[in-house]
């Protein structure tokens, strides 16, 4: 689900609460925004591995994306393997295993979303 289709439903659902004062309409309201919260962390590290090769992408933001993102999934090792990623020297191979982690941390979260090409190779017409 896109990030617009989630601020949609979140809208929908607090006119709903603000008519009705359904919790049910709350409790929607609070879910959809924690999944909107995952859908922004997700693409901090997308963002992130982009850059990878150019920049030090060891920030507090994308600190805070790893954190809250891991603690909403079951499985724990693409989360560490990310973090020791980001201490590797060699850019390519940094962001091969940024990469690799950053598909392994989607699996974990049971998102289906393919994470950014790699910027250098072209398209294939």
């Amino acid at each position: 689900m896109t990030r617009q289709e989630l601020e949609k439903l979140i809208e929908d659902a607090a006119l709903r609460f603000a008519q009705t004062h359904d919790p049910r309409e709350q409790d929607e309201v609070a879910r959809l925004t924690v999944k909107l919260a995952e859908v922004h962390n997700v693409e901090v590290l997308a963002r992130a591995v982009a850059r990878c090769r150019n920049e030090d992408i060891r920030t507090h933001e994308v600190q805070h994306a790893l954190d809250f993102l891991a603690y909403r999934a079951a499985a724990k090792a693409p989360f560490e393997q990310f973090r020791i990623a980001l201490n590797n020297g060699d850019n390519e191979t940094r962001w091969q295993v940024l990469n690799a982690s950053l598909k392994d941390i989607l699996q974990a979260l049971g998102i289906e979303q393919e994470t950014p090409a790699d910027p250098r190779r072209k398209k294939s017409q």
